[in-house]
């Protein structure tokens, strides 16, 4: 297997939280990809989330744990992420989407790209200036 790809997720709603990350963990013997961390502004459910996540850990005999940020910037300056997972209510996507550019991390964005014309125009622009591809 490669070298592990630290997963972090921004924004612990449904999808990222319920669905994204624990298929990424079911699919830890096939994939590189390890979930490290997850950034919510709520407490309970930051704490909701990395307690359902660190018990299916536990079920699979992974020593790893998932940390809980409540601060994106915190989540993005972690040297163990290397792809972010942007699962934020829409119309809070151009925030962390431009952060995580900056940050030199590969970035998953939940559809869609944005409510307005103007964050959806910005977030291509960083794309296109940090030379790597967003994937959604």
């Amino acid at each position: 297997m490669s070298k592990a790809i630290g997963v972090g997720i921004i924004g612990a709603g449904l999808r990222g939280a319920f669905v994204l990350a624990p298929r990424i963990i079911e699919l830890y013997d096939e994939t590189s990809l390890r979930v490290r961390a997850i950034n919510d502004v709520l407490p309970m459910r930051r704490a909701e989330v990395r307690f359902l996540l660190n018990t299916m850990l536990m079920k699979q005999g992974i020593r790893e744990r998932v940390r809980g940020y409540a601060k994106h910037g915190k989540l993005l300056s972690n040297e163990n992420i290397q792809l972010v997972l942007i699962t934020t209510p829409t119309y809070f996507h151009r925030q962390p989407t431009l952060a995580a550019l900056r940050a030199g991390k590969r970035v998953y964005l939940d559809k869609p790209i944005a409510v307005t014309l103007e964050d959806s125009a910005a977030i291509v622009s960083a794309v296109e200036e940090s030379g790597r591809p967003l994937l959604m």
